[in-house]
């Protein structure tokens, strides 16, 4: 029998699904995850580079240093210390190789559909080989994301001090973001592909997050911190306008730092009050941002961008609909656990 809703049953069902997380998590941290993700749609929806305008510029500094820095916080360092590389494999399966998989797959044919309107083997093999190469657009963050994880495993085997690894990664940090901004060129393809696809600039904000859940350092004497990141992000935005790369790289990396300690603070006290919408957008991250971009695509192509008033606000309907969509979409089994990553609607 088919069951029929007024809107308020609807609203009523939405409410109770967007209920706080269970106890022991930190809520605030879906939160925030949530509102990065949220980010990471705008920008993709104004499609700007570092250059192009001061939201584009402000949003680039920080938004992926902080969810990278997230993501980090959130791996148990310890627990992997124990782990084979078939059990780590085991781990991240599900929860993000397979959704990461599809999502690539999809995306190299979606926008290459012209390309393959007559199929040939040699074609349809390359089409996919570079979609895992040089994956479409946002999903360089994903394979960026899994190498991190391998490659921390690993040091770890190796009984690397973290602290060693954080330090080490802040000063090749600088150097490494300097060639993914453009300023020293990468043209070997192996070169290009460890630039553009596993991003290791961002590696030190992912491993400085798994340092920050183990120690206590950074936990006293705030009092100065808020101060110079505002000191800081001025002098920041200051450069847009008189921009000199080796004195961004350097400044974007202890600003991103910095803000990375300051807003775990506020996390693990818990001082924010409680958005739903945001919260599950933040457990439900991966599905978001894996697949964010298919309205924009489609808009992309039947509207353009050569008017902005109109894409932009039917982007902005349109990336409603999505969340409103990815919700419902979320209690479908095969989808949840394939291309969402989510291995139960109650984690």
């Amino acid at each position: 029998m088919i069951s029929l809703r007024t809107p308020v049953q609807h609203a009523s069902v939405l409410t109770k699904e967007l209920q706080p997380v269970k106890a022991g998590r930190l809520q605030n941290l879906d939160m925030v995850k949530g509102f990065l993700v949220l980010l990471v749609i705008v920008g993709h929806t104004i499609a700007a580079k570092l250059h192009d305008n001061i939201l584009s510029y402000i949003l680039i500094v920080f938004r992926m240093p902080l969810l990278i820095g997230l993501s980090g916080y959130l791996l148990n360092y310890e627990k992997i210390k124990t782990y084979s590389l078939p059990l780590l494999f085991k781990k991240y399966k599900n929860r993000i190789i397979i959704p990461w998989v599809i999502a690539v797959c999809f995306f190299a044919f979606f926008t290459n559909i012209k390309k393959l309107h007559t199929f040939s083997v040699r074609t349809f093999s390359e089409t996919l080989i570079s979609g895992f190469v040089f994956p479409y657009s946002h999903l360089w963050y994903i394979a960026g994301l899994l190498s991190w994880i391998v490659f921390t495993w690993m040091l770890s085997n190796l009984r690397a001090k973290l602290i060693y690894i954080v330090f080490t990664a802040a000063l090749l940090s600088p150097v490494l973001l300097l060639f993914h901004i453009g300023f020293l060129e990468a043209t070997h393809p192996v070169i290009k592909f460890i630039v553009y696809t596993i991003r290791p600039f961002y590696y030190f904000f992912f491993i400085f997050g798994v340092y920050l859940k183990s120690t206590s350092k950074f936990a006293d004497a705030t009092s100065w911190r808020w101060p110079l990141a505002v000191g800081l992000g001025i002098f920041l935005l200051l450069l847009f306008y008189f921009f000199n790369p080796y004195i961004y790289a350097p400044l974007a990396i202890v600003f991103d730092a910095l803000l990375l300690i300051l807003i775990l603070d506020i996390i693990k006290r818990e001082k924010l009050p409680s958005v739903k919408v945001l919260e599950w957008a933040g457990k439900n991250s991966l599905a978001v941002y894996l697949w964010h971009p298919i309205p924009l695509l489609i808009l992309g192509s039947v509207v353009g961008r050569n008017k902005p008033m109109l894409f932009y606000s039917l982007a902005i309907v349109s990336e409603i609909g999505f969340l409103y969509a990815s919700f419902w979409l979320s209690k479908v089994p095969f989808i949840r656990l394939y291309f969402f990553g989510i291995q139960s609607l109650k984690s």
